[in-house]
């Protein structure tokens, strides 16, 4: 529990400048490598946290315009900003991790018709991927497109053709996420 006295109108704009700070660094460091996606993962985990420890949910008692003022509402209008980014980049690169090498066994219409795939990999295995880019969904054939998609990357080939696979990420009004 933070002691009352912490909440001051200095804490709540230190909160606020980290938040924005978070998303400035979610919205402008590409996806390359896991351990980049843990250092975003634990900013956006401090900043949430930050957000949650300024808005005092036991006090039934009104805190005096000394400790916040209007910058606590600030801190409040960032909690679901920070938390969907989260979600978003983490969603994102899930995605751009993903290895693709092999036929398109299976092209269909995911949740709320998102465009998926299933690929029969060299190795003998299958992985599948919602939220393909419509261009490169609607040049795949099922049972006969080979799709080439490196790790950390959003474009690849299909049937030895260039094209961008994952389509830009954005989060509500925000985005869209780099490459």
């Amino acid at each position: 529990m933070i002691p009352k006295r912490v909440r001051t109108g200095l804490f709540f704009g230190a909160v606020i400048a980290f938040c924005w700070i978070y998303e400035i660094l979610a919205f402008s460091v590409p996806f390359g490598a896991i351990w980049i996606e843990l250092l975003c993962l634990v900013a956006g985990i401090v900043a949430e946290t930050l957000v949650m420890s300024s808005i005092p949910l036991n006090r039934k008692e009104k805190m005096p315009v000394a400790q916040g003022g209007c910058l606590r509402a600030g801190s409040v209008f960032l909690l679901p900003i920070v938390a969907f980014t989260i979600v978003g980049r983490v969603n994102q690169a899930q995605k751009m991790a993903e290895e693709f090498n092999g036929l398109v066994s299976l092209k269909y219409s995911g949740d709320h018709g998102a465009p998926s795939i299933v690929v029969a990999q060299k190795n003998g295995s299958t992985a599948s991927m919602e939220g393909i880019d419509p261009p490169a969904w609607n040049s795949m054939v099922g049972g006969k497109s080979r799709l080439s998609k490196p790790a950390w990357n959003a474009f690849g080939q299909i049937d030895g053709n260039a094209m961008r696979i994952l389509p830009k990420a954005r989060i509500m009004f925000l985005g869209p996420f780099p490459d």
